[in-house]
């Protein structure tokens, strides 16, 4: 990731992955994928794609932002699929539309009594355990990123984070569901319409962040959502 090209952003979107992007954990692979490849002593590598996922790639850079890749699956594997995977005739390592690519060794873990504002006591501070995704490796003031992502279990930043509804590619290939179906197809070009609103959002009331405008979609700008919603009978 180029620090200067991150400062420099108008906004930026972080995607997660597996189950996401993508899956590559699933039983129908040789009848449903995206991409195949042969990993060597004849076994091969399925990979099925969330419907949309280029599109809506494409439509935030258009927008005049900027898309990193933040997977916490191991380093090697990760990139190895990656290049396997194609955008635009190219591989997603060495498209121009992706930003940087993360992978499991830059999850953040911190010591137990470490955590900001903790110096005085530090054992009632409430660093991050769990190893997580750390979205200031892109913004270090959290104003203008946010993380699309199935897993809340490694992230700790839920005021910039958007949770995607888990993308398994057995359920989408076999359902005769029209609704769910549906539901998968449209998924992530939502998350576009939300982008393109908070963006509108912050054109109309000047000096507004992209975290700012785009809250009322993430994890705790729902939860204010529907305290609203709740005390105004919407």
């Amino acid at each position: 990731v180029n620090a200067k090209e991150m400062a420099a952003a108008r906004f930026i979107v972080v995607f997660d992955l597996d189950e996401t992007l993508y899956d590559q954990y699933y039983g129908d692979g040789a009848s449903c994928n995206t991409f195949a490849y042969d990993r060597g002593q004849g076994k091969m590598k399925y990979i099925k794609m969330a419907p949309g996922w280029s599109d809506v790639i494409k439509r935030i850079v258009g927008l005049g932002g900027k898309v990193v890749i933040f997977s916490a699956n191991l380093d090697d594997s990760t990139l190895l699929n990656l290049s396997k995977i194609t955008l635009d005739g190219q591989p997603v390592t060495k498209s121009p539309l992706i930003s940087g690519i993360m992978t499991n060794s830059h999850l953040t873990q911190q010591e137990k009594t470490e955590s900001p504002g903790s110096i005085k006591t530090p054992r009632k501070g409430r660093p991050v355990i769990e190893p997580s995704k750390d979205l200031r490796h892109f913004d270090p003031t959290l104003e203008k990123v946010i993380i699309v992502d199935d897993n809340p279990l490694r992230l700790s930043q839920f005021r910039n984070v958007r949770v995607f509804k888990k993308f398994h590619a057995d359920t989408y290939c076999k359902t005769t569901d029209a609704v769910l179906k549906a539901a998968y197809d449209s998924a992530m070009s939502v998350v576009g319409q939300e982008i393109e609103e908070s963006l509108a959002y912050m054109k109309a009331h000047p000096g507004t962040t992209f975290a700012d405008a785009y809250l009322p979609y993430t994890v705790l700008g729902q939860t204010a959502m529907q305290f609203l919603r709740t005390g105004q009978g919407w």
